[in-house]
């Protein structure tokens, strides 16, 4: 048999094997779609390019397209989770948003579940002590939701996803009573969440958790937007000369129980070396506990971790300046960055306050 001969029927095999395995997933619409180029501008950051999860929850789960309808993935896009890592998408069109949802949804196998708009009586006290017993231990006593974001390093490692908070106010707006009921009849392959009536509950009792997580939309928390100042930076002018502002910013650094990473002048990198300006100077700290302490709560702020303080002279003064940690959690809509935030702006405050004046 020829050269040829041979690697013709390698190319009919390998296009006959490449064809059979295709039917074995289901089609996916093109890259050039309107919906694929608008998920990897808006949503491929979070949930990954191929909807596995990241830094929000994984998308392409079977089980999760198989009880998300279109709704509930559309008003998730269009109302976010406020507080929490995803925003809402206000400046998509009705249209874009579909086109979102219809790439999500060509993950998937089957249609859009249809579910009734009727609500779902039941007895809010038992099922409070049902939602004690099968759901806090991941979803959390009050429906807070797991600690952390998504499936990253934040997660526990026993755990494949994150227990989705359910008090939340964009949750319980974009989640019908029958959705939620579906999910816990049925479970989520793939994910912690078991089936309840495998649990031994009886339809009664589903009935009962699911008319009591729809008593959180009374107990949810507004988060007060006035609570933190709005001043974006920190900036103290010090009443010593640079060199003595450096050295008194990294003794209260140190003394704090932060340790110093590096130090260098700010255009370090950026021009010719030995030409930098040395009287623009940046110093990075870190305490790697309290760096641990907030990839946990949400791993972006490995963007502005570990901490850094610019000192800058020019016409004489000394300006000692940083990031006001209070925007993170505003930045990434996450309330659990609150205290983490909090914490950082008063150490930010102290010793760049020790570093400027006696």
């Amino acid at each position: 048999m020829s050269v040829n001969r041979r690697l013709s029927i390698l190319i009919l095999i390998t296009a006959s094997l490449l064809t059979a395995c295709g039917t074995m997933e289901p089609q996916r619409k093109s890259d050039t779609t309107e919906g694929s180029r608008l998920f990897d501008l808006y949503c491929t950051a979070c949930h990954g390019d191929d909807g596995k999860g990241g830094v929000g929850i994984p998308l392409a789960l079977s089980d999760f397209l198989n009880s998300a309808s279109d709704e509930y993935i559309y008003k998730t896009i269009r109302l976010g989770r406020p507080g929490r890592v995803m925003p809402p998408f206000n400046e998509l069109t009705d249209q874009q948003v579909n086109s979102i949802v219809a790439h999500i949804r060509s993950w998937g196998w089957s249609a859009s579940p249809e579910y009734s708009a009727e609500p779902i009586a039941g007895n809010a006290q038992r099922g409070r002590q049902y939602y004690a017993k099968h759901c806090a231990y991941c979803h959390g006593l009050n429906g807070e939701g797991g600690r952390g974001t998504g499936v990253t390093f934040s997660r526990p490692r026993s755990d494949p996803i994150l227990a989705p908070a359910l008090n939340n106010a964009g949750f319980l707006a974009a989640a019908s009573d029958q959705m939620i009921k579906a999910i816990l009849i049925k479970g989520r392959s793939g994910t912690p969440m078991r089936s309840f009536k495998e649990k031994g509950l009886s339809e009664r009792d589903i009935n009962d958790i699911v008319h009591y997580i729809r008593t959180f939309e009374t107990q949810v928390s507004k988060v007060d937007k006035n609570r933190h100042e709005k001043q974006r930076t920190i900036i103290k002018v010090s009443q010593f000369p640079l060199d003595e502002t450096l050295d008194r910013l990294k003794t209260a650094i140190k003394r704090k129980g932060y340790q110093i990473i590096r130090e260098h002048s700010l255009d370090a990198g950026l021009t010719e070396p030995g030409t930098e300006n040395t009287r623009q100077w940046i110093v990075y700290f870190a305490n790697f506990r309290f760096i641990n302490e907030s990839l946990t709560r949400d791993p972006r702020m490995g963007l502005f971790l570990p901490g850094r303080i610019t000192l800058v002279e020019k016409g004489g003064k000394v300006s000692v300046l940083a990031a006001n940690p209070v925007i993170y959690k505003e930045l990434f809509s996450n309330n659990a960055l609150i205290e983490l935030s909090e914490t950082m702006q008063h150490f930010y405050l102290a010793v760049i306050g020790e570093a400027t004046s006696s």
